[in-house]
């Protein structure tokens, strides 16, 4: 009977284990398990290849590669990140820049949390690391377009469909008198003439109309 049942739990450790492979093996983001000092690294999934641009052997054969690749200017801050995980921080949340092999930067957002086992004490520093280049550059170009609105002298105004003010630049400030507090959330209409007032109505409904057919 005690053969039977170490031969069912090997068996369970054995498909829990093909499954977990499974899972990480085909993710894009990476998954690493280190030890309590980072000074091994236990694993770490094929993502580490797409996204750092290196081989998972690197980091078994340093497990410092990953932090090494960080950006000079990001690193310390990433370093004083993972050292309170490390001591009394369960867990942490992180963004940098990374260079690959040719000089690429990429962006991660890389999350890291305390292993401990029944006695409470730390056994294990496990994570996700996730590529965001394509939304921290969405993020960079945003801002660099409100920066230019909002230094433009002239008067850029932004609405809904239904003619709701949705931005007022300080050119717009200038042009009208009113400050963005006074127009945002109220109608365009105010600005246009009572003669036309029923010709704009007209022309925004039917351009309503043909966006919900779309």
């Amino acid at each position: 009977m005690m053969h039977l049942e170490l031969g069912r739990h090997t068996v369970e450790l054995i498909e829990s284990e093909a499954r977990f492979r499974l899972l990480t093996e085909n993710i894009t983001d990476v998954f690493w398990l280190a030890s309590p000092d980072f000074e091994k690294m236990h694993y770490v999934s094929p993502g580490y290849e797409r996204i750092w641009g290196c081989s998972t052997n690197d980091l078994y054969a340093n497990p410092h590669h990953w932090s090494e690749c960080i950006l000079p200017e990001d690193r310390e801050n990433v370093l004083r990140v993972f050292s309170s995980l490390m001591d009394n921080k369960a867990s942490v949340s992180v963004e940098y820049r990374i260079a690959r092999p040719g000089g690429t930067v990429r962006w991660v957002h890389d999350r890291g949390f305390q292993v401990r086992d029944a006695k409470d004490r730390l056994v294990r520093l496990t994570g996700i690391a996730t590529d965001i280049t394509e939304r921290k550059q969405a993020e960079i170009a945003s801002l660099l377009v409100t920066a230019i609105v909002e230094s433009s002298e002239d008067a850029i105004i932004g609405r809904d469909m239904i003619g709701t003010i949705t931005s007022w630049n300080k050119g717009a400030e200038k042009m009208f008198g009113y400050t963005a507090g006074e127009m945002l959330g109220t109608s365009i209409m105010r600005f246009i003439p009572a003669d036309r007032q029923d010709e704009a109505n007209t022309r925004k409904n039917q351009a309503w109309r043909k966006c919900r057919t779309l």
